[in-house]
């Protein structure tokens, strides 16, 4: 080129605003409909977290998740939490445990009253009357030789009117997992009773005219509180409360029963107990493990997932049962590292002749234990003392359900 020639840049294409306009409002559009899709979700989730009530964070959570469609998530999580971190094999208790510090202290009875926590005390008619002497009971055999001191030896946890209303025996629950502790009560029905409390979330259906939590009035005479069943929409089973039917009541479903005179059965629906005019609560959980006195032939065949959808049968985790003696003992079995057989056997060794598996897992097993006598610092405690929940849980609304027993004045 020569000295005069000049070079010009081409012309730059105009800038395509418009078009950046169109994007920009078409994003702002997307995110302000997640922000509105997503905000309702955060919102349940942040007040899920803030309720009021001792539940763990974790538990929280969980509750949230499948309360909103992601119970199946939540189920393959702990099913794989389990398997990755199944429990131990061998070994001694450990230094907490009840075994090791055997035989229990007694806890006093409340003094006698005229009105209970919901109003004057109600007279049984369907428990036969006390006889002069309390029953004695058969110590539960222990399976892990050689046994420890006192093992399976019935101690007792509360009186009433000076005769063992509560006992408890605390034992190792197979040959195999010889260091973990389970428990297993039976609760006299002609000394106790026992009112029924819906939770703030579980099973639902109200508003109901009991409350969630055991304060003020509904502490006196109490003696033990302990938790109901599966989430109902993994029961497999209905509810009904105060005249209502909430979920249907299925035919054949184990059924824990509670009649107005405060006392509890437990049978198959339909066949080993039915409603009356006396019947105040009912709650149903999968199918009995116990009947006849023999843990059912079925208890390791999940067909038709007769045992829960959720952890499985097999695993070794948190568990808890009730059943009813023939004598009309209410029996109660908790532990850790139970399988659904385990805790069937364990209620079975603990005279039960029907039962059914309330609540798993450790954010939801509990049994407390009240001793109105004692100050308010030392008036609770656990009957296993690594149960997970606070020993003040049911001193505040519970998200579950749960049942109160009583001294009968």
């Amino acid at each position: 080129m020569g000295a005069d020639a000049t070079t010009t840049a081409p012309p730059r294409p105009p800038r395509r605003v418009g078009r950046r306009r169109f994007w920009a409002r078409r994003v702002g559009f997307g995110l302000l409909a997640f922000a509105v899709l997503i905000s309702p979700w955060e919102w349940s989730l942040a007040r899920a977290m803030t309720v009021r009530g001792t539940d763990s964070e974790q538990a929280r959570v969980a509750e949230w998740v499948r309360g909103h469609g992601g119970g199946s998530l939540v189920t393959w999580a702990e099913n794989l939490q389990y398997k990755l971190r199944p429990p131990k094999v061998g070994g001694a208790p450990a230094a907490n445990s009840p075994l090791l510090r055997l035989p229990a202290p007694s806890v006093a009875a409340p003094a006698p009253a005229t009105t209970g926590p919901h109003g004057p005390a109600r007279t049984a008619t369907a428990v036969a009357p006390k006889p002069a002497a309390p029953t004695r009971l058969p110590n539960v055999q222990p399976v892990v030789s050689p046994a420890l001191p006192n093992e399976g030896v019935w101690q007792t946890l509360a009186k009433v009117h000076g005769l063992p209303a509560m006992r408890a025996a605390y034992l190792r629950p197979d040959t195999r997992h010889t260091s973990y502790t389970s428990a297993i009560v039976r609760m006299d029905q002609h000394l106790l009773s026992t009112i029924y409390h819906p939770g703030t979330d579980q099973p639902g259906g109200g508003p109901w005219k009991l409350p969630s939590d055991l304060s003020g009035p509904r502490r006196v005479n109490l003696l033990a509180a302990y938790n109901s069943a599966f989430r109902l929409g993994d029961a497999n089973g209905g509810f009904y409360n105060e005249g209502r039917t909430v979920a249907p009541l299925r035919p054949g479903a184990a059924s824990m029963v509670l009649y107005a005179d405060g006392h509890v059965d437990v049978g198959s629906w339909g066949s080993e107990v039915s409603m009356s005019s006396g019947v105040v609560s009912l709650r149903q959980n999968l199918l009995l493990i116990v009947d006849g006195g023999q843990v059912v032939p079925t208890i390791n065949d999940n067909t038709g997932q007769r045992w829960g959808k959720t952890i499985s049968y097999k695993a070794y985790v948190w568990r808890t049962g009730v059943g009813i003696a023939a004598n009309g003992d209410v029996v109660f079995a908790a532990g850790n590292s139970l399988s659904a057989a385990t805790l069937a056997e364990l209620l079975r060794r603990g005279g039960a002749v029907r039962a059914m598996e309330l609540d798993i897992n450790p954010a939801w097993t509990t049994f407390n234990l009240y001793n109105a006598a004692a100050s308010p610092q030392t008036n609770e405690r656990k009957l296993l003392p690594d149960m997970q929940p606070s020993v003040a849980r049911y001193d505040m609304p519970s998200s579950r359900d749960f049942y109160a027993v009583y001294a009968r004045p």
